[in-house]
């Protein structure tokens, strides 16, 4: 399967005008004089070119199934791959080159992977009163955990020596509980120095949350099931089937009430774990919870949050529930965490907490310097401390959601990553700095923007040294030496900006919250609004000669035919957040909601909805080669696929729980890059090739892929390659097959300005030993004007 990818450049010529002035006085009754002044105004002169591709057909390229030892050629007729090209003021020429520089421009799907980078995170929050509050890390070999006795002013680390407790629960000031594999311990002296620790009675799977109320009473939680004890463990655990499957969080409002929720259910016991209702009739129609919490003061108050940005309230004990106001931004809620019957904090996806103490009725946003999810939240008071922990996100204290402090140094979550070539990476972390890799992720330099204590949230470059990103609160900086230094620059508005995406003519556009879309033709130096329809817009996508298409909340997708100018709101089929878009031609892109992918087929007027299952990210390297992972709710990875066939079908590329990747950058040399949680970055280190043509490689057996320059039309000329004599580009040495060549080759030439075209037949065979793949390649085509050497 072949993939030209079609991208337009244009070299400007400069005229400059020199205008000379000169004021002369009327003559002077005494004397003479004279003075003068000179200007120099210049005006950049454009070369006003064309390109227009005729490959877009895919009976003149895509070569469809191969068996090996066979030549194919691609379409050699009436659907030949033309390419016209002109200038009406200057000479032209038309270039070729494979995008990524690498020998061997057909790659096919990647055949094994390796880890570049796996940071460690914190798993799990507690607190008692406002003073003591503990932060649980991750599987991380020794088990150890960080204490606060001051409200998180500071924290001192302690290590108990195991790792199978993930989990942690304060249950006052100096009781603590941790729980996971199979294990529970009890601690009574958490404030010491050096608590000592209880091994407990303990038979239950896997634990999934725990829930402590004294020394004696604790619940846990493991699949659909609730453990709980009255006595410390001295005895044998009650273990009751909820009816909420997985469960996410349990909160233990007293030795007898405890609520759950799990797979977007909430469940209650009241008879001390003797049988559970399942409340989700009596919540707002379509509610998915994810997290449920009792006022600890008001125990009969009950707050609950949803994957899809909802908050629910009950003052009944789960009786009745009304659904509070929404946030200013939709979010994926996964926590909340209660301070009393009218204040609570709830957290999401992309480093996104909100407060409220005035019972849900307004919201005020919380800033936090990660871009990773909050799993976990905790914010003892209600307004005086904020904790936020995930996957990839720092664990941070603040005053107020003002100044943060990192508690555990753990990498960030890779919200977003860009690359020129493979080799060279660039992607987001938190607080202001960027990561970047010269060395396709083995290693990483932290970059610091200038733009802290702002997010970054998108980044995007120009080549290996020009950098641009941008993030919270209209936040943009750009680097011209490979992110060593930055200068920030005004963007004009002060809503957050979510992505931002350049193209092969340096044409560059950003989005964000309020709709709002930004762009700059001198390189990030001036932003202009081109639109603020409402709305947020998360990603977008395009590339050089096709639609531009930014995509956002409930289903919005913004499209520009004009390079950006003006844009209209196109209709998506779901009403769920996209959060990841590929334009990969004219007249393909896809994009990606949870459990739904959309595909478009006639350059983003009108889309049709796939589903694929849980909640998935998208890229692409042609209009056939697609990449996608998937999720389920709450944010673990389960798997990465691929189709070779336009999202029809899908064959799972690695399985993946822990850590969670998700964010996909696909390069069409063969190399896939899926970033996420912390820091992990998960890259294909091998996949098939075949090898570039050379003379006499049609009669030699091997395999091959080349390019033959068929005819050369209008006023063009041959450049560097030779035109076939014959005009038939047959599979023969004698005719005028090369390679797609590795750096930037004149195939045809305008002497002067007019127009003109060349007729390229793409070749391949596949020899014996060619491994069964589906292969692909990117080749550049452009239009330059002058025409020079």
């Amino acid at each position: 399967m072949l993939a030209p990818r079609i991208p337009r450049r244009q070299r400007f010529f400069a005229a400059c005008l020199v205008l000379a002035a000169m004021a002369v006085a009327s003559t002077p009754s005494v004397g003479t004089g004279a003075s003068s002044d000179t200007s120099v105004v210049d005006v950049d002169v454009r070369s006003s070119i064309s390109l227009t591709d005729q490959c877009g057909a895919r009976a003149s390229w895509a070569l469809g199934a191969l068996a090996t030892g066979v030549d194919k050629l691609s379409d050699r007729a009436g659907s030949v791959c033309r390419y016209s090209f002109g200038s009406n003021n200057d000479s032209a020429m038309l270039r070729m080159y494979q995008s990524d520089g690498i020998p061997g421009a057909m790659v096919g799907i990647p055949t094994s992977w390796s880890w570049r980078q796996i940071g460690s995170a914190t798993f799990d929050l507690s607190h008692a009163g406002t003073s003591l509050m503990l932060a649980q890390h991750e599987w991380d070999g020794n088990g150890s955990f960080r204490r606060s006795t001051d409200g998180g002013a500071t924290w001192t680390e302690i290590v108990p020596g195991d790792d199978r407790t993930p989990h942690i629960s304060a249950a006052s000031g100096t009781v603590a509980w941790r729980a996971g594999e199979g294990d529970t311990k009890l601690s009574t002296d958490i404030n010491a120095p050096t608590p000592s620790w209880t091994n407990l009675t303990f038979d239950a799977p896997y634990v999934q949350d725990l829930d402590a109320v004294s020394a004696t009473v604790a619940w846990v939680s493991s699949g659909s099931h609730v453990y709980r004890t009255a006595d410390a463990g001295a005895t044998a655990w009650s273990d009751t089937d909820t009816g909420c499957s997985e469960i996410r969080m349990i909160d233990a409002v007293s030795a007898s009430t405890a609520f759950v929720a799990g797979y977007g259910r909430v469940c209650q016991s009241t008879d001390s774990n003797g049988s559970w209702q399942n409340l989700d009739p009596l919540l707002p129609p379509g509610f998915w919870a994810t997290a449920v919490m009792a006022s600890p003061g008001t125990p009969t108050t009950v707050w609950v949050v949803g994957s899809d940005g909802r908050v629910a309230r009950s003052t009944d004990n789960g009786a009745s529930w009304t659904e509070v106001a929404a946030l200013p931004v939709p979010v994926a809620l996964l926590d909340i965490d209660v301070a009393s019957a009218t204040a609570a904090t709830v957290s999401g996806d992309d480093g996104l907490v909100y407060r409220t103490s005035d019972s849900g009725a307004t919201w005020t946003r919380a800033p936090m310097p990660m871009t990773g999810s909050v799993l976990q939240v905790s914010a003892p008071g209600g307004t005086a401390t904020l904790v936020g922990s995930g996957p990839g996100g720092p664990t941070a204290s603040t005053s107020d959601g003002v100044a943060w402090s990192s508690i555990v140094s753990a990498h960030d979550n890779m919200r977003d990553l860009d690359s020129v070539n493979g080799t060279v990476l660039l992607g987001v972390r938190s607080g202001g700095a960027v990561a970047y890799s010269t060395n396709a992720g083995v290693s990483w330099l932290e970059r610091t923007t200038g733009l802290a204590p702002r997010n970054v949230r998108g980044v995007a470059m120009v080549d290996e040294n020009e950098l641009v990103v941008v993030g919270d609160a209209g936040a943009i900086a750009t680097s011209v030496d490979a992110g060593v230094t930055w200068r920030t620059r005004p963007s004009g508005t002060t809503e957050d900006l979510w992505d931002v995406e350049v193209d092969s003519e340096r044409r560059m556009v950003a989005v964000g919250a309020g709709g709002t879309i930004l762009r700059t033709t001198d390189n990030g130096v001036s932003w202009t609004t081109r639109a603020a329809a409402g709305g947020n817009l998360r990603r977008i996508s395009f590339k050089s000669g096709t639609p531009m298409v930014a995509v956002g909340m409930n289903g919005l997708i913004r499209r520009s035919t004009d390079n950006g100018l003006t844009w209209t709101t196109e209709t998506s089929g779901v009403s769920t957040l996209l959060d990841s878009v590929k334009v990969v031609s004219p007249t393909v892109a896809y994009a990606a909601t949870p459990g739904k992918m959309v595909k478009t087929t006639d350059g983003g007027a009108t889309w049709v909805v796939r589903g694929i299952g849980g909640m998935g990210h998208v890229d692409a390297v042609s209009e056939d080669i697609v990449w996608l992972s998937t999720t389920t709710v709450g944010g673990w990875q389960e798997w990465a696929d691929y189709s070779t066939d336009g999202g029809a079908t899908w064959t799972a590329a690695f399985t993946n729980e822990d850590p969670n990747v998700s964010h996909i950058h696909a390069l069409d040399n063969g190399q896939v890059f899926f970033a996420g949680q912390s820091g992990a970055v998960r890259v294909s280190t091998a996949a098939p090739t075949i090898p570039d043509y050379v003379p006499g490689a049609w009669t030699s057996g091997v395999s091959l892929f080349g390019a033959c320059l068929q005819d050369v039309g209008g006023s063009a000329t041959a450049g560097t390659w030779i035109e076939d004599l014959s005009g038939l580009c047959d599979s023969a040495d004698s005719d005028s097959w090369y390679a797609v060549p590795l750096a930037k080759t004149k195939v045809a030439q305008l002497a002067a300005s007019g127009t003109g075209s060349v007729d390229i037949v793409w070749g391949l065979r596949a020899a014996a030993g060619t491994a069964p793949s589906t292969y692909g390649a990117g080749i550049v085509i452009e239009a330059v004007a002058p025409n020079v050497p």
